[in-house]
This record gives C-alpha cells, sequence and structure tokens, in this order.
C-alpha cells in the first residue's frame, strides 16, 4: 500500500546522507512523485536481477539486502533501518538489482522513482555528486564490516589423535 509523503517523514529523509548536502528546492524536486510504501515483515521488495525502478529509503522498520547462492543459501549482504538509503546505484546506473531486498519487519519505506533520479542528475550534477558520497559513505563501511570479520574469524585446525579422537587446536600467532 502506498501514501503520499508527510512533513513528518521529511525530516528523517532530510537526515539520510543522500539528501543531507542538497539544497531545499533540489530536495523538493527529487521528491517529487515519491510515495510511502507500507511493508509487512517478510515481504519481498525486489529480487536480484529486476530492473530497477525506485530506490529506497527506510522510515520505520528493518530492511535486509541478500543473494542467493548457486548452492541456494542465503547471504545477507547489508540490512537497513531508520533514515538509511539503499538500492541507489542500482538506481544511479538505470540497471537491474544486484540483489533482493525483503522487510525484516513491519515498517514504511520513502520509494523515489529512478526514472525522475535520472532526470534530476541530469539536470542537476548536484544529486549525482550527493549519490557518489553516499554511495562511497556505504563502501566504506562494508569494508570496515569486512576488515572487522576478517580480524574475528578463528580457523580451527583438525588433527587426528593417538586415540582416533579428533582433536581442535588453535593456529598458533607466532
Amino acid at each position: 500500500m502506498s501514501f503520499l509523503i508527510e512533513n513528518s517523514d521529511k525530516a528523517i529523509v532530510r537526515a539520510a546522507p543522500i539528501f543531507s548536502g542538497l539544497p531545499q528546492p533540489t530536495f523538493q524536486m527529487l521528491l517529487t512523485g515519491a510515495t510511502v510504501r507500507v511493508v509487512s515483515r517478510g515481504e519481498l521488495l525486489f529480487v536480484q536481477g529486476d530492473p530497477v525502478s525506485y530506490f529506497f529509503v527506510v522510515l520505520e522498520g528493518w530492511v535486509k539486502i541478500y543473494r542467493i547462492a548457486p548452492s541456494g543459501g542465503e547471504t545477507v549482504v547489508a540490512v537497513f533501518t531508520r533514515g538509511q538509503s539503499f538500492a541507489e546505484a542500482a538506481a544511479f546506473v538505470g540497471g537491474r538489482f544486484p540483489a533482493s531486498g525483503e522487510a525484516v519487519t513491519e515498517g514504511r519505506l520513502l520509494c523515489v522513482h529512478s526514472g525522475n533520479l535520472l532526470r534530476l542528475i541530469r539536470e542537476n550534477a548536484e544529486i549525482g555528486l550527493a549519490m557518489l558520497a553516499s554511495t562511497s559513505m556505504h563502501l566504506h563501511m562494508l569494508v570496515q564490516q569486512i576488515e572487522q570479520l576478517k580480524a574475528h574469524t578463528c580457523l580451527l585446525y583438525t588433527s587426528p589423535s593417538p586415540r582416533d579422537r579428533t582433536r581442535s587446536r588453535m593456529p598458533s600467532s607466532a
């Protein structure tokens, strides 16, 4: 179900990195035609490979972006919450979604039409620069997450024991 954006939601949207640096008139133009979508827990927002029609800002709730591996397993790429935008890079190039999106909780999303975005980028470079900054910040965050995961990963080595039992040992740091 979709609704028009309310004034109370504009403050949330305005705080999103993609919008925060835009002059007010540009911000208003970008919101032209934007709608608020109410989502249910588990609701599929888009599927990997679908053409991009919108990018989103979470107004309430949580959204996960994930990919399905060839083995069928799900890999969560990112989780977004209030005030965070997602799918703007895909909208920026007018391509296809590189992953799938699903509502983790009930919530509300601002949906910004990608056609309006592309038109405004062609007319006003500020929007493209703001998107580039947002995408760069997101990429930096992902790199930090990868570094943290690598720092906390423990490898267990197994070796047979003299009594046909398996023994686990941590690799030495020396």
